[in-house]
């Protein structure tokens, strides 16, 4: 309603855009951006896969380095990827990333190119008319196959017959390193949390401001952020208590020559520096 009010000591907890309305300049913060969510991908191989899951191990490449892996169920999207091991993913793309997905995650390229030369002599004893689809039935969707076979430079109705070894290669790196360019987060209101906020190195240990004393800091407001598993729910719950109980050993403690008996009754006994070093760490 406008009017002013007058505290000694203040927890923000607000996360998203709205908390710097309630910072004072001074405090360093990084711009928040949106992680943990879908990621948009060219779709030019991947447009009939829409609301398709594989279980797939899914590569992260920036600049031509790998940087990370992740394991687990991988949702294609008219826009791109989702799944849990893609949220996890988006912490760490920027603007020179690709996608590799691995369809067979048991298996490496050499393993999976000896597969299908076996399974290929195996077909063709049984039928000489066999195809490459019917060399990759049970092994990923046909819809799937489609898009891996595209890739490969070859179809789904070719002769299995006329395939060379050559080509049993290029579709084992194909159906092991299926590639996806990334174009940024897909959808921001998916994501889960933000990434940015106040620079965890502006707090002490409890969370309050080095520049600020008696303003503190939890949860999302924070620029901390983590892998999905409830990590991130863990840091809200966890620095809300943190920066509390600092904030309330602060507000019992003025006047007083430190934070001890006064605050201590009134509210509990401030963290140690080593438990609040271990939660920043987690």
């Amino acid at each position: 309603d406008g009017r002013f009010e007058r505290a000694e000591a203040v927890v923000v907890t607000t996360g998203g855009q709205d908390a710097f309305g309630f910072l004072p300049e001074g405090v360093a913060t990084t711009p928040f951006s949106p992680v943990l969510g879908p990621l948009k991908t060219d779709t030019s191989l991947t447009k009939g896969l829409d609301g398709i899951r594989v279980h797939a191990r899914v590569s992260l490449v920036r600049h031509d380095e790998p940087r990370i892996a992740e394991d687990g169920e991988l949702l294609f999207r008219k826009y791109g990827v989702s799944g849990i091991c893609v949220f996890n993913l988006s912490r760490f793309v920027d603007d020179d990333s690709l996608l590799l997905v691995n369809l067979l995650p048991e298996m490496d390229m050499p393993g999976v190119q000896a597969c299908l030369s076996a399974r290929a002599a195996k077909a063709l004893v049984r039928n000489q008319a066999a195809t490459v689809g019917d060399l990759l039935r049970g092994m990923v969707l046909p819809q799937v196959a489609e898009a891996v076979c595209a890739f490969a430079s070859t179809c789904t109705s070719r002769a299995l017959a006329g395939c060379t070894e050559d080509e049993f290669e290029t579709l084992a790196a194909a159906l092991t390193g299926f590639p996806l360019e990334v174009r940024g987060i897909a959808e921001p209101a998916q994501c889960q949390v933000h990434r940015g906020g106040v620079d965890v190195a502006a707090v002490t240990d409890n969370l309050e401001s080095r520049a600020f004393p008696g303003l503190f800091f939890a949860g999302e407001v924070l620029d901390v952020d983590g892998p999905c598993g409830g990590y991130n729910l863990h840091w809200a719950w966890a620095s809300g208590m943190l920066a509390g109980k600092a904030a309330a050993a602060f507000c019992g403690a003025e006047g007083a020559a430190s934070c001890g008996t006064a605050g201590d009754a009134a509210c509990g006994t401030a963290p140690s520096r080593e438990q609040t070093t271990t939660l920043m760490n987690s």
